[in-house]
């Protein structure tokens, strides 16, 4: 729990208000832990998978609790 207090104060020192705070937070949680079941089973040399999936993940999570609108994943499409 204490990770998730550390997350939620980051939140809130960085001024993010569009979403509430138990959103955002149930939100990085489940992103969170959707990393790690993905990491669990990646077989790609050096997680490269992982990794691009922890950046997109950042970019959707950051988008969601400012409230600047949805990527549509058409950069990660190629």
């Amino acid at each position: 729990m204490e990770h998730l207090a550390t997350v939620q104060e980051i939140i809130g020192r960085h001024g993010f208000t569009e979403a509430p705070d138990y959103v955002a937070v149930t939100m990085y949680w489940s992103l969170y832990l959707g990393i790690l079941a993905f990491w669990t089973n990646d077989e790609s040399t050096n997680q490269e998978a992982t990794r691009a999936l922890i950046d997109y993940s950042i970019r959707y999570y950051v988008q969601l609790i400012s409230g600047t609108g949805a990527d549509t994943g058409e950069t990660h499409a190629r």
